[in-house]
């Protein structure tokens, strides 16, 4: 890609377009897939040092664990409404993975 990284690529379009509420109707919300645990782990800590605190990651290991916060913050039908999540980045296809304990896919 010319002229910088998929990584900066990426940023941009979230500080000029994504969260634009012509194209993104509350312009608070965004759900961005990754193939893999390592690029979602790679983008939260990413978005972490370019100032985005409010990013839930989502994987098979800790999906029952945060869906009540998937559901307080994405779904549009739900009646308890949260604004403590930004982005989620769940994988689309998530390879399994043994976690240690105490350990997120994050």
């Amino acid at each position: 890609m010319e002229g910088g990284s998929k990584l900066d690529e990426f940023l941009r379009h979230l500080k000029t377009e994504l969260f634009d509420r012509q194209i993104n109707h509350e312009g608070r919300k965004l759900i961005v897939f990754s193939e893999s645990k390592e690029t979602t782990g790679y983008l939260l800590g990413q978005l972490a040092r370019a100032g985005y605190k409010k990013v839930l990651t989502i994987c098979s290991e800790n999906r029952a664990d945060r869906m009540p916060l998937v559901r307080a913050n994405f779904d549009a039908n739900t009646e308890e409404k949260a604004m403590t999540t930004t982005l989620l980045i769940p994988p689309k296809s998530g390879r399994k993975r043994q976690l240690a304990p105490g350990q997120t896919c994050s």
